[in-house]
C-alpha cells in the first residue's frame, strides 16, 4: 500500500518556515525544476506541464457562460517542445443529446475556425466521415460520423506493437483512467429483430469519454481532407524546428500590417503521423 501526503500536515511548525522559504526561492528563480520538485515532493501533488492534461469545461450546456468558457479555451495556444506555438486546427462537437440547438448556435458563428457539429451513426459499414448536411434550422454543416468504423480503425491501430505507419502514439501524461476509458468497449454480434445478426460495440465500463474523444479527433482529421493528411509527416517535421527570432525592427518577414493570420503557428499544428 502506498500513499502521499502534503508536508503542510506535518506537526512540526518549524517545517512550515522551511517550506515557505523553499517555495519563495523556487518562484523567485523561476526554476521549473525546483517548482516541480516542490509540488511533487513537498505538497504531494502532481505537476502538470502546459498542455499535459485533458481539459474539461464543467457546467450545464444550456448556460451561455459554459459555451463562452469553451470558446476561450478553443482560442488557446500551446508551446511545442521546439518552442513553436500551436493552435487547435479543427474542433468537432457532438450534437446529440439534449442540447442540439446550443451546439448549432455555437458552431454557426465559428465554422470559419473549423468548429463543426457532428452526429454519430453506429450503423455497421458506414464510412468514418460521411457527407455533411445543412438540413437543420441553423443551416450549419452537420458531419455524419461512422462511429463503429472509426472505433474499428482505432482498436486496430492500438494493436500495432511498435512505431511506424498507423501506430497510435499516446502522450506521457495519459493516465490509467484514460487508458481504461479508451478500451472501454468491445465489438460483439447480436441478433436484432428485423435485422438478423448485427455487429455492434458495447460498453464494458460506465465511462468511455476517452474513446469518444479519439473518434472525434479522427473525424476532425478527416474533415481537414486528404491533402492535409498526406502532409502530416511534413507538418510534424516542420513543427520540430525551433522558431527563429524576427529581424530587429521587423515583423517576421511580413510587410505592412495585414499579412497572415494573427497567432497562427508557423510550422503546422499536428503531432500525429501516419493516419490514413
Amino acid at each position: 500500500m502506498g500513499f502521499h501526503i502534503n508536508a503542510l500536515y506535518s506537526p512540526w511548525r518549524e517545517n512550515w518556515h522551511a517550506l515557505a522559504q523553499d517555495w519563495h526561492a523556487a518562484n523567485k528563480e523561476g526554476n521549473p525544476e525546483k517548482l516541480k520538485a516542490f509540488i511533487n515532493l513537498r505538497l504531494g501533488e502532481t505537476w502538470e506541464e502546459q498542455g499535459d492534461s485533458i481539459e474539461a469545461v464543467f457546467g450545464d450546456p444550456g448556460q451561455e457562460h459554459v459555451w463562452n468558457e469553451l470558446d476561450s479555451f478553443l482560442l488557446s495556444t500551446w508551446e511545442h517542445a521546439s518552442g513553436q506555438k500551436v493552435k487547435i486546427t479543427c474542433t468537432m462537437i457532438d450534437s446529440g443529446g439534449l442540447h442540439t440547438d446550443s451546439v448549432y448556435r455555437f458552431v454557426r458563428a465559428r465554422q470559419h475556425r473549423k468548429i463543426f457539429a457532428l452526429k454519430g451513426s453506429s450503423e455497421s459499414g458506414k464510412e468514418i466521415l460521411g457527407k455533411f448536411s445543412v438540413n437543420n434550422q441553423y443551416r450549419v454543416k452537420l458531419w455524419l460520423i461512422g462511429t463503429d468504423t472509426a472505433k474499428d480503425r482505432i482498436f486496430a491501430r492500438m494493436k500495432i506493437p511498435g512505431p511506424g505507419p498507423g501506430y497510435m502514439h499516446l502522450p506521457d501524461f495519459a493516465e490509467d483512467e484514460y487508458l481504461a476509458q479508451l478500451t472501454s468497449e468491445k465489438a460483439v454480434r447480436r441478433y436484432r429483430r428485423g435485422k438478423g445478426t448485427v455487429r455492434e460495440y458495447l460498453k464494458t465500463r460506465a465511462r468511455n469519454e476517452a474513446l469518444d474523444l479519439e473518434v472525434y479527433a479522427l473525424a476532425a482529421l478527416y474533415v481537414l481532407g486528404q491533402a492535409a493528411i498526406r502532409k502530416l509527416g511534413e507538418l510534424a517535421a516542420a513543427l520540430r524546428v525551433p522558431p527563429t527570432d524576427p529581424p530587429v525592427g521587423g515583423s517576421g518577414g511580413q510587410q505592412g500590417g495585414s499579412g497572415g493570420s494573427p497567432g497562427r503557428p508557423g510550422g503546422g499544428s499536428s503531432w500525429v503521423q501516419g493516419w490514413r
